[in-house]
């Protein structure tokens, strides 16, 4: 149910948020495949523009674009949560990445009171192939994990 969920998610931002969405790219929403990889392969010594989603949160895109800025040096473009990429960019921008956030209301335990908190993951998305492709790390320090993503992204593209 999470995956379909993320894959609805995706599906939304990939068309825009201002277009209904015909038959055909709901159905197109069973063809998506998840990866056991957290990047894409075929990102290795790739030239294509890294589309990069921002979140919802004004403070966290601020330190994404910091972040990608500062850590990858390959060409990308910042989008913003609704905006939509048009089929014919896909031999130019293959892959595309979305910050996810989930907010954990917190909860009584047998050892006193869980705070809540509010976990970042990060998604790739080969349009090509439609595989999905979760890196493993979340955490509730966003800039940190934006750093490590994107460090790991530049070394991949330069391989």
């Amino acid at each position: 149910m999470k995956k379909l969920i993320i894959a609805l998610l995706i599906l939304v931002h990939y068309n825009g948020f201002s277009q209904k969405m015909t038959q055909a790219q709901i159905d197109n929403i069973v063809k998506l495949s998840y990866a056991s990889e957290e990047i894409a392969p075929a990102f290795t010594n790739t030239n294509t523009i890294l589309v990069v989603f921002k979140g919802s949160k004004k403070n966290v895109n601020k330190y994404l674009e910091k972040d990608i800025e500062k850590e990858y040096k390959g060409d990308y473009r910042l989008l913003e949560a609704g905006e939509g990429l048009s089929p014919a960019d896909t031999s130019k921008a293959r892959f595309f990445v979305m910050v996810f956030d989930k907010f954990n209301s917190g909860y009584f335990s047998a050892g006193g009171r869980v705070s809540p908190e509010t976990e970042y993951q990060m998604t790739m998305s080969d349009r090509k192939t439609g595989k999905i492709y979760y890196y493993k790390n979340t955490s509730s320090c966003y800039t940190c994990l934006f750093k490590e993503y994107f460090k790991k992204l530049e070394k991949l593209r330069t391989q």
